[in-house]
């Protein structure tokens, strides 16, 4: 796991049904492109769906939109868990 800055979590550890706030994406520019493209950007709600049997994608919920993200790419998403 890729911990950016180790200020916050990241979309990867957050547990199954629990809600955060998206703080800010740490990834290399097309990495971090791709996750705007979808919606997720700072100040955004997303909620843990699922993770696959191995853990790997991990389904989440952006503005009513389920998407499936890879653990290299939730690992550079930070987030503050609004579940704690």
């Amino acid at each position: 796991m890729i911990m950016c800055s180790g200020r916050n979590k990241t979309l990867r550890t957050l547990p199954g049904g629990s809600v955060a706030l998206v703080d800010a994406g740490c990834g290399p520019a097309e990495v971090n492109r791709r996750i705007r493209d979808f919606g997720i950007v700072r100040g955004t709600k997303i909620k843990m769906l699922g993770k696959a049997p191995l853990n790997d994608p991990v389904a989440v919920e952006v503005e009513n939109n389920v998407i499936s993200l890879r653990n290299s790419e939730a690992d550079y998403i930070l987030i503050k868990d609004l579940s704690e």
